[in-house]
């Protein structure tokens, strides 16, 4: 159960722009997070195809080293 708070009128305002700046504040570092999430895909996939290219190029250069004799 929850206590009720109690907060004189005069302070009442004041704690309303506090809080409301605390709100903003949490949806700004919300963006943020998804914004690097989104990036972390983003390089992820990235890494992956160059991986990818990567083995490709190691299996070219095995099969023209086979054809040379290597």
């Amino acid at each position: 159960m929850e206590t009720p708070i109690f907060v004189k009128i005069e302070h009442y305002d004041e704690l309303t722009k506090i809080f409301d700046s605390i709100d903003g504040k949490i949806r700004e570092a919300e963006e943020l997070l998804k914004q690097l999430q989104d990036l972390k895909r983003e390089e992820e996939e990235e890494l992956k195809a160059w991986a990818a290219a990567l083995s490709d190029a190691q299996d070219r250069a095995k099969d023209i080293g086979k054809t040379l004799g290597r």
